[in-house]
């Protein structure tokens, strides 16, 4: 609410508090909404779908995006709120996100820096597991929707060779709680292209 020029807002968990003052650089905060923000990273970093799996019990506030290339390495791409703060966290790094993304009044702004800082990383933290289970699901997916080549088209969106595919999905096909793993994938990502088809 605004009264003289100030903005101000009242506790709802405390009716000792009163109005709490609210600063012009916390009212260009406001302009962010979690979905939106995730939205916007996931098709500017050309995400992957991220299959979490049953949440676990956390202290933080959590929003997993997807999964994003950085050169030949596979990082998760998440939000969270700690401290009443977001951070965008891509790999072993974080930021504050408005450190990263910016509102100019119309849309989402992303500083190149920053995301050069996120990007850097040293090693993939997509388990080798999730990954081939996420690598036998999108063969069988885009079965089903008609993409083809399959191995060279994965190939491709993972920035390794046709070979290095082919020996994943053969070794994955071999594990019985990847094959398992693959299905529950492979469900989410059914569910995402219809509801994304609606």
């Amino acid at each position: 609410m605004q009264r003289g020029g100030r903005y101000w807002i009242i506790c709802q968990q405390r009716e000792d508090t009163g109005r709490i003052p609210v600063s012009d650089e916390q009212m260009r905060g406001y302009q962010f909404s979690v979905e939106s923000v995730k939205d916007y990273l996931y098709k500017l970093l050309d995400c992957k779908p991220y299959f979490a799996g049953p949440k676990e019990e956390t202290n933080k506030q959590q929003e997993v995006i997807g999964i994003v290339h950085s050169g030949k390495l596979r990082l998760t791409v998440q939000l969270l709120y700690q401290n009443f703060y977001w951070l965008l966290k891509i790999g072993e790094n974080t930021l504050e996100v408005k450190d990263v993304i910016g509102f100019d009044g119309h849309s989402y702004v992303l500083q190149s820096a920053q995301k050069q800082y996120l990007l850097c990383a040293d090693k993939s933290d997509e388990s080798r597991d999730r990954r081939r289970a996420r690598l036998l699901a999108t063969v069988d997916y885009y079965k089903q929707i008609g993409i083809s080549p399959i191995y060279e088209t994965i190939a491709k969106e993972e920035g390794v060779s046709l070979y290095a595919i082919k020996n994943e999905l053969k070794e994955a096909r071999k594990d019985r709680t990847i094959l398992k793993l693959k299905e529950t994938y492979l469900k989410e990502l059914r569910e995402r292209h219809f509801g994304l088809s609606e």
